[in-house]
């Protein structure tokens, strides 16, 4: 059941090494979900108790997500948005257009639209992105 939110946060770019290392995980923890991938499924569905749960949920997204304007090529696009869609931070990719509609991803960005489906603003036809 927590694998698919672990999924989406890797999706997106978020550190689930680092944030297992804070949560009290050894320094030299490797894996990106918090238990063995290679431990036998059935030993993975154990009981488990309130703190093992808390533990497992415990996310500091106040840096990360959607809160953060980390924009490392200087675009005018944060890192969040652009690993959401598919994009390199550390490429300008402000004047592309992926999705060939005419906007920018810049103008996708601003008006909240998706940069990866043709939609443009001008003709009437728009795509909005729901921020998860």
């Amino acid at each position: 059941m927590v694998k698919p939110f672990y999924d989406r946060l890797i999706g997106v770019g978020y550190n689930t090494t680092a944030n297992l290392i804070t949560q009290g995980y050894a320094g030299n923890y490797t894996g990106s979900y918090p238990w063995d991938v290679s431990t036998n499924t059935t030993v993975n569905y154990q009981p488990a108790n309130l703190g093992q749960l808390k533990m497992v949920m415990s996310f500091d997204l106040s840096s990360f997500a959607f809160t953060s304007t980390v924009d490392t090529d200087g675009d005018g696009l944060p890192n969040w948005w652009e690993i959401a869609n598919g994009l390199d931070p550390n490429t300008s990719n402000a004047g592309g257009d992926p999705d060939g509609d005419g906007s920018s991803n810049l103008l996708e960005y601003q008006n909240h639209t998706n940069p990866n489906a043709q939609d443009n603003a001008a003709l009437g036809l728009v795509v909005y992105t729901a921020l998860e």
